[in-house]
């Protein structure tokens, strides 16, 4: 079958015939139907030592992740129907291990992710266990729930933050999953939204979503509007996208006291936090994210798209081929919204 690979260590990306895969016990066969593109992929295609070492990735691998499929075939052990539309939660979990009987399968300490530690979904047919299969009933379509993994990603964010209703929220970073975040806190009854983000069609992009928007020229603006509008001195809570190392001191220059941060981008590298200052003294609770909280997050992105609240197309930025995906992956990370790859003919 087609697939888009990872050969060598070397910059981009290969395409070629690879096995089609066949479903071991547990396993299910989907026919991908559409997918897109994410941050890791491009990590993993253009700077391959550095990515690779974060996630012990093997060569060669299939690459792609964030995917929707129909069942094909599937383990005598699975009862599945043949034709069921699914999404792959990426975080392929073991559901034994401490972290899964604890509620924190996200956080399992036996995770494979597809793309990164196994081999991917950008191909025409992909195996996955079928306890990492979220299923989707019908009125959504393949290529609106291939956004569900990255949407649930923002989604994870805000159920961390906790009430978000009425409260003011400054955001760096306006990347596909910062633009999630933006709709999702307006769905869900936040205040003010103030953005701080580079790229000019991103912010505009936040703005029809309902934030204010800042250039990072604008960045005492962004600082002085959340601390005007803000209950307690400045925003009640912050969420940093970008990954940027910079944003942190931006972001608890916005805060107030008694406040909330959440980190959501990984940074390249150790960022320097002056702890009493930004965090102790103001009673700063900081709090991290990774992934989709396994199954509420899936759940409560899927209540707000089949209630009209979330627009999954207004996040459709470039719409590709499978076969394309070569030659538009270097021009992807500018994309304002996400690229949704069609795979089914």
């Amino acid at each position: 079958m087609f697939a888009i690979t990872k050969t060598d260590p070397s910059p981009g990306v290969s395409t070629g015939d690879v096995p089609k895969p066949t479903a071991g016990p547990g396993e299910v066969v989907i026919k991908v139907a559409a997918s897109s593109i994410c941050g890791t992929d491009l990590g993993l295609a253009f700077d391959w030592p550095r990515h690779s070492a974060t996630w012990g990735s093997p060569l060669p691998m299939v690459l792609g992740h964030e995917c929707s499929g129909f069942v094909v075939d599937a383990a005598d052990d699975v009862d599945i129907p043949e034709g069921q539309l699914v999404v792959v939660e990426t975080h392929i979990f073991c559901g034994e291990c401490v972290a899964c009987r604890n509620d924190a399968a996200h956080n399992c300490l036996n995770m494979q992710i597809p793309g990164v530690s196994r081999d991917g979904i950008w191909a025409e047919y992909a195996v996955i266990p079928e306890r990492a299969l979220y299923r989707v009933a019908p009125g959504v379509s393949p290529e609106h729930a291939a956004l569900y993994e990255a949407a649930g990603v923002a989604m994870h964010a805000t159920q961390r933050a906790g009430d978000v209703d009425g409260k003011v929220v400054a955001v760096s970073g306006a990347g596909p999953v910062g633009l999630f975040l933006i709709a999702m806190l307006k769905a869900q009854g936040a205040g003010d939204v103030l953005v701080l983000e580079p790229g000019e069609s991103r912010r505009t992009m936040a703005e029809q979503l309902g934030a204010t928007a800042f250039d990072l020229r604008e960045k005492d603006d962004f600082i002085a509007l959340a601390r005007e509008r803000g209950v307690i001195a400045g925003a009640d809570l912050a969420f940093e996208v970008s990954g940027a190392p910079s944003a942190y001191e931006t972001l608890f220059d916005t805060l107030g006291k008694e406040s909330t941060l959440v980190s959501i981008g990984h940074t390249s590298q150790p960022i320097p936090v002056n702890i009493s200052r930004d965090v102790n003294l103001r009673v700063i609770n900081w709090k991290g994210t990774f992934g989709r909280h396994i199954w509420s997050s899936w759940d409560r992105v899927d209540e707000l798209v089949r209630s009209g609240k979330l627009d999954l197309q207004q996040f459709v930025g470039l719409e590709a081929r499978l076969d394309e995906i070569p030659t538009i992956l270097g021009d992807a990370g500018s994309v304002p919204g996400k690229v949704v790859v069609q795979h089914a003919a």
